[in-house]
């Protein structure tokens, strides 16, 4: 963000609201605990309110953590960063396609089910 441009201090302003507990306490009023935006604050993985609603959110810490910019592959690569996908039901959604392939393993359901339940997931 450049200092020295009109719209500096609303930008600063927007990041702290969109990045403060109030906004936090509002998305879960109107969209519920699923939908709080992913790394946007420490205390919100350690809420138990929001670990019972998000049980993948220990992994999800954990993988922010320990994410290796520089080094984020398995074969070196002239790329820096890390995917990140800012859609709040996303982490959501792996998990229940994570739990899907789990059933799958277990063979409870076939590859083609699980497809389909994946598939309703994004409609």
């Amino acid at each position: 963000m450049v200092r020295n441009r009109p719209h500096t201090i609303g930008k600063l302003d927007f990041i702290l609201w969109a990045t403060s507990r109030e906004h936090i306490e509002l998305v879960v009023k109107h969209e519920g605990w699923i939908a709080v935006p992913s790394g946007t604050r420490r205390s919100t993985y350690q809420d138990p309110r929001y670990q019972r609603e998000a049980p993948f959110s220990s992994l999800v810490l954990t993988a922010i953590e320990t994410a290796n910019q520089t080094d984020n592959t398995l074969k070196p690569s002239p790329y820096n960063g890390i995917q990140y996908i800012g859609i709040p039901e996303y982490p959501s959604m792996g998990h229940r396609v994570a739990i899907s392939i789990q059933r799958v393993l277990k063979q409870e359901i076939s590859i083609d089910e699980a497809l389909r339940e994946a598939n309703l997931l994004g409609t």
